[in-house]
């Protein structure tokens, strides 16, 4: 065992030099009411998710899934539990019966296409229905962040050196460790662009967080990586899927959110103006029109 250990550390850098291809584990915390800068929030349940990313020198494909019912079975289920729910309302007398699905029962997944140079397709299949409930889509975007490096900065993370770098994205500050011994432009979600692999990451309030947990270089893991891509390409020109560009995009969205708004103000349903920092300022602004139209 000793033998073989000191070959895979003797093989390490030469592996490297190669890049080969590489499959990282992620934990991801999110937990929108953190304020701690000191610490993580504790990963639970409900805060958390796991992510694998799968690298090659030119590209990678990451996935986020969260554990859930596919979606088949999830409205089996609920229409179930709502047909009961609906004849114990209505044995109990009431005149007003209310019900509602409880979605997050079901499995989310979304998935990142990136390449060298920050082109990225974003792939949404939440909620169970293969690619999301608004229909088979995914969107195309060039991503671009300016990094400032801090060399003097290091940490070792899994026994990696890493190097601390800070940027700016969709509204939030982040703070990552690279490795440049691990020598692939990403990391966890759209972050990359750094001269190594992004082995930790966080907002500056610790609302959003992403832990390494494992890096694998394996011949196995050479093997499922040429895989996963080869598929994820090959399922990205099946019909109906069709790749738009973010504009297009947004152009959607503005349609569907208008005519949504407008339905539930006339049927009297109360919307409340709540502004993320990740939701694009165009569909804040067409919220206020809304409203303010109303």
């Amino acid at each position: 065992m000793k033998k073989l250990l000191t070959w895979w550390l003797a093989a390490l850098p030469a592996l490297l030099w190669a890049q080969p291809p590489i499959k990282v584990e992620y934990l991801v915390i999110e937990e929108p009411t953190w304020k701690n800068q000191e610490k993580f929030p504790k990963p639970t349940d409900k805060n958390s998710l796991e992510a694998v990313l799968w690298g090659l020198p030119s590209e990678c494909l990451y996935w986020e899934v969260h554990p859930g019912l596919d979606y088949e079975t999830w409205k089996q289920e609920e229409n179930k539990r709502i047909r009961e729910e609906i004849q114990k309302q209505f044995q109990e007398g009431k005149l007003e019966i209310e019900v509602s699905y409880d979605v997050t029962k079901l499995v989310e997944s979304r998935g990142i296409f990136l390449q060298k140079g920050g082109r990225c397709i974003d792939v949404d299949t939440t909620r169970g229905r293969g690619i999301d409930e608004y229909g088979q889509y995914a969107y195309e975007e060039v991503i671009q962040i300016n990094w400032q490096p801090y060399p003097n900065e290091t940490k070792e993370i899994l026994g990696f050196k890493c190097y601390k770098a800070e940027g700016d994205f969709r509204g939030r500050h982040y703070i990552v460790w690279y490795c440049p011994d691990l020598p692939y432009p990403y990391g966890p979600w759209k972050l990359h662009g750094l001269p190594g692999l992004i082995l930790e990451a966080h907002d500056d309030l610790n609302q959003v967080n992403f832990i390494v947990k494992r890096i694998d270089i394996s011949a196995k893991a050479d093997e499922e990586v040429q895989q996963k891509i080869a598929s994820f390409k090959a399922w990205m020109k099946k019909p109906p899927i069709e790749i738009i560009s973010q504009e297009e995009l947004l152009n959607w969205f503005k349609k569907h959110t208008r005519r949504k708004l407008r339905k539930d103000l006339a049927q009297g349903v109360e919307v409340e103006l709540d502004y993320n920092p990740y939701r694009e300022q165009q569909f804040y602004e067409i919220v206020k029109e809304v409203l303010k139209a109303k």
